[in-house]
C-alpha cells in the first residue's frame, strides 16, 4: 500500500531538512483527503502544517520496501501530460542548476537538467530529460553513467516534445 504526503507553508521548511530518504517515520497531526488523479499517484493523499509531529523510529525490517512500475523510456512520449510513471534509466548528463526569474510570476527559480538514457526504443535507443526544481535542481547529486530509478515522475511536454 502506498501513499504520498505534501507539506505546505512553513512545515516545509520545518520539517524537510530533517528527512531522509530511507528512513522510518511516525507521523502525526496530518490530514487525509481523497487523490487527485491528475496530479496524485495514490487513491488518498495526506498533507502535513507546521503543527505536525515527525518522530523517527528504528526500521525493524518489517517495512515493505518501495514497489516500482518500471516503464520504457520510449513509452514516456506516449503518456499522457500529467501522468505519473516510474522509470530506470542511465544518467548520460548532468547539466549545472541554474536560477532565473519567471516571466510569469517575477519569481526567482532554481531548473536543472539531468539527461536519462534507456535501451528501449525501436532501435535499442531512447533519451529523455529529467527536470529538477527548486531545492532538488540545486542539491540533488548525480554522478554520470549511474543507474537511476525514479518513482512517480511527472510527464510534461515542453515545445510539442
Amino acid at each position: 500500500c502506498e501513499i504520498s504526503a505534501t507539506f505546505f507553508g512553513k512545515a516545509v521548511d520545518a520539517f524537510y531538512p530533517n528527512l531522509r530518504q530511507g528512513q522510518v517515520y511516525s507521523f502525526t497531526r496530518g490530514h487525509i483527503k481523497q487523490g487527485n488523479p491528475r496530479w496524485d499517484r495514490t487513491e488518498h493523499v495526506l498533507t502535513f502544517e507546521e503543527s505536525a509531529s515527525i518522530e523517527a523510529l528504528e526500521d525493524t525490517g518489517e517495512m515493505p520496501g518501495v514497489t516500482y512500475d518500471f516503464k520504457p523510456l520510449c513509452m514516456v512520449s506516449e503518456m499522457d501530460a500529467n501522468s505519473q510513471v516510474d522509470v530506470q534509466a542511465i544518467v548520460y548528463q548532468v547539466n549545472d542548476p541554474y536560477t532565473f526569474t519567471s516571466k510569469n510570476s517575477n519569481r526567482e527559480m532554481s531548473k536543472r537538467e539531468i539527461g536519462l538514457w534507456d535501451n528501449s526504443g525501436p532501435e535499442g535507443s531512447s533519451c529523455s530529460t529529467l527536470t529538477l526544481w527548486g531545492e532538488r535542481a540545486l542539491n540533488d547529486s548525480f554522478e554520470l553513467h549511474a543507474p537511476i530509478f525514479l518513482k512517480g515522475a511527472r510527464v510534461t511536454e515542453w515545445n510539442n516534445q
